[in-house]
C-alpha cells in the first residue's frame, strides 16, 4: 500500500489481522547537519541519484566539489563527481584514515580516479553567495578519548576554523532511524509475531547485509507460523 504513513493505529491494526509481521524500513533523514538551498548543494543520495537520472549529462560538474563522510556512499559521491567533470574533488572526513569506514578498496579507486582526501577535518558550514555554493568553512580536528562503539571522539578546534573555495557541497554523513516506527508495532512484538531486519536495526549498513537478514527473518516467520 503506497504513500502510506503507519501511525500507532495502524500498527495496532496489522498486528490484529496479520499472523506476523516483519519491519524492515530504511533510514530517515540525512543527519549532516547542514542545510542549504543553495545550488550546488547535495545530499550523497540526491546528487547519486540526479547523476544516474542523467541530470548532469549535458552540464557535467565543474570547479571544486567538497564531499562530507567518510564511507562507501561518500567515496561514490566524490569519484562520480570527478567522473562527471570537477576539477577537484576534496573529501573531509573527520577522523583519520584509519577509522574511515568507507572499504579499502573504495579508498584505493578513489585516490586513482584523482580524489583528494582532508582527514581530521570537519566540515563547519556552507559558504554561499547569489544563491550559489561559493566554498565550505572548516576546522581541524583532535581525536580525543574513545566513545561507546571504540572509536575515538572527534574534537573540532573551532578557533583554527579557515574557508576554502568551492561550486559544490555533497554531504554524505548517514541518516538518522526513523522514531517510534519499531515502538508503534508493540501489540505485534507483545504476541511474538514482530519480527525487524535491515537498517532499521543495523542503523544503516550495506544492501547485501539486510537480504541475508531478511533471508534470517523468512526462515524464522516460517517456523513461527509453522
Amino acid at each position: 500500500r503506497l504513500n502510506t504513513t503507519v501511525d500507532e493505529e495502524l500498527a495496532e491494526r496489522i498486528a490484529r489481522e496479520y499472523d506476523a509481521v516483519y519491519l524492515a524500513c530504511g533510514l530517515g533523514e540525512p543527519n549532516a547537519g547542514l542545510l542549504s538551498v543553495a545550488s550546488g548543494f547535495y545530499s550523497a543520495e540526491q546528487f547519486l541519484r540526479s547523476a544516474n537520472a542523467g541530470e548532469f549529462a549535458e552540464t557535467g560538474v565543474s570547479g571544486t566539489a567538497f564531499v562530507q563522510g567518510g564511507g562507501n556512499t561518500a567515496i561514490d559521491a566524490a569519484i562520480t563527481a570527478k567522473r562527471l567533470g570537477a576539477e577537484r574533488v576534496l573529501v573531509c572526513y573527520r577522523r583519520s584514515r584509519h577509522e574511515m569506514p568507507a572499504w579499502p578498496e573504495e579508498f584505493v579507486a578513489a585516490v586513482r580516479a584523482g580524489v583528494e582526501f582532508l582527514f581530521l577535518t570537519q566540515v563547519l558550514d556552507v559558504l554561499e553567495a547569489n544563491d550559489r555554493v561559493a566554498g565550505v568553512l572548516l576546522a581541524p580536528v583532535m581525536l580525543g578519548e574513545p566513545d561507546e562503539g571504540g572509536r575515538r571522539r572527534p574534537e573540532v578546534q573551532h578557533d583554527l576554523a579557515y574557508a576554502l573555495k568551492g561550486d559544490m557541497l555533497i554531504t554524505a554523513t548517514g541518516k538518522e532511524t526513523q522514531d517510534g516506527v519499531a515502538e508503534a508495532f508493540s501489540a505485534a512484538q507483545k504476541a511474538g509475531k514482530l519480527f525487524v531486519g535491515g537498517d532499521a536495526v543495523s542503523g544503516g549498513a550495506t544492501v547485501v547485509q539486510a537480504v541475508a537478514e531478511a533471508k534470517q527473518a523468512v526462515a524464522a516467520i516460517d517456523d513461527f507460523l509453522s
